[in-house]
C-alpha cells in the first residue's frame, strides 16, 4: 500500500513539473506575440517607447564597461534592437555638449568593431533636442557576411540610447525598419537646447 502511494505521489509530482514546464514555454511564446498595430512597446519604468511589432526579448549586457538594458527582436531577414545605459562619466547639468559629442563619436567606432563591420556613413543630427548620430555600415564576418547595419545613437540627459537594425539591405531599408526608427520616443528627453525636428548639427 505504501509503495502504491509513493508511486502515485511521484507520478503526480512529475505531471505537475511537466505542466509547469509547458506553461513556462507557452509564456515564452506569448512574450513574442504580435502587438496590436496601434500599440507601441514601452520599456520598463517607461524609459522609452517604440513600435517593434512584436514583444522583444529583454536582457542586460555589459559593453564598453557599461551596463546596457536591451530589447531585441529577431526577424526573418535581420534583427531590431534598442539598448540604453547611464553615462556615469558625464557631469550633471548643465550639460557638456562637447563631451556628449565625443562619447557619441567614440561609440560609433566601438559599435562597428563590436559588429565586425565597416562604417560607411555617419550623420550628425539633433533629435528631441539631443546630440545624435545616424550611422550605416557593412558586416565583414559571420552568418550575415555582406549584410548591413543601420543605427542611431543619441544622448538625452546622462543616458545613451542605441537603436539598431542589422540584416539584409532589403531589411534595413524596409518600411518595418523605417517605422521602428520613426516611432522611437523618450517621454522625458532633455538636452542643452531643444529643436522641433532632426536637423544637422553645427
Amino acid at each position: 500500500m505504501l509503495k502504491q502511494l509513493t508511486g502515485t505521489l511521484i507520478l503526480l509530482t512529475v505531471s505537475a513539473s511537466f505542466l509547469t514546464s509547458c506553461a513556462s514555454k507557452k509564456a515564452d511564446v506569448d512574450m513574442q506575440a504580435n502587438l496590436p498595430p496601434e500599440e507601441r512597446y514601452v520599456s520598463g519604468k517607461g524609459i522609452y517607447a517604440i513600435k517593434f511589432g512584436k514583444r522583444p526579448w529583454e536582457f542586460s549586457e555589459m559593453r564598453y564597461g557599461r551596463v546596457y538594458e536591451t530589447a531585441n527582436l529577431e526577424a526573418k531577414l535581420g534583427k531590431l534592437k534598442v539598448a540604453f545605459c547611464d553615462l556615469k562619466e558625464l557631469p550633471k547639468p548643465p550639460y557638456d555638449l562637447k563631451k556628449q559629442n565625443a562619447i557619441l563619436d567614440e561609440d560609433c567606432v566601438k559599435l562597428a568593431e563590436t559588429l565586425k563591420a565597416t562604417q560607411t556613413e555617419k550623420k550628425n543630427l539633433t533629435v528631441f533636442g539631443c546630440p545624435t548620430r545616424d550611422i550605416r555600415g557593412t558586416l565583414n564576418s559571420g552568418i550575415m557576411l555582406g549584410g548591413q547595419y543601420r543605427s542611431r545613437l543619441l544622448i538625452s540627459d546622462r543616458r545613451l540610447y542605441e537603436l539598431s537594425a542589422v540584416g539584409t539591405q532589403q531589411f534595413v531599408d524596409s518600411p518595418e525598419v523605417n517605422q521602428f526608427f520613426a516611432t522611437f520616443d523618450i517621454p522625458k528627453s532633455t538636452a542643452e537646447s531643444k529643436v522641433e525636428d532632426a536637423k544637422a548639427a553645427p
